[in-house]
């Protein structure tokens, strides 16, 4: 491999990792979540270390075309920054009854719990 590792392939593995067979999924998780090296991985599975490494770029190569196709991590993108603005919006409301300010607040936790997903 070319000694970085492109730490986005985590993300995508964590949203489209269940399109990817169970093999190429175990193999990207200890490459990607757990650190292991190419040559543990090809312990644990009992293939070389040149498999382990063709595995991780066809999955690769995978993972992108579905985030091209589906584009789930953009989406998600936005929605996070949406969920940033509208906390910050509710944060610099004053003026507020005290029955406007407890939808506000509640509005406000929903909204980080918005960021927290994303």
């Amino acid at each position: 491999m070319s000694g970085k590792k492109d730490l986005n392939y985590g993300a995508f593995l964590a949203v489209y990792g269940g399109l990817l067979t169970e093999k190429q999924r175990e193999i990207m998780e200890q490459y990607y979540w757990e650190d292991l090296s190419l040559g543990e991985i090809a312990e644990n599975f009992d293939i070389t270390r040149q498999a382990v490494r063709d595995g991780i770029k066809r999955s690769e190569k995978r993972l992108a075309k579905f985030d091209e196709q589906l584009g789930i991590m953009d989406k998600a993108n936005e929605s996070g920054e949406l969920f940033e603005k509208i906390a910050e919006l509710l944060n610099e409301m004053t003026g507020l009854d005290s029955h406007d300010l407890k939808i506000a607040q509640k509005i406000a936790v929903l909204a980080e719990d918005g960021i927290e997903i994303f």
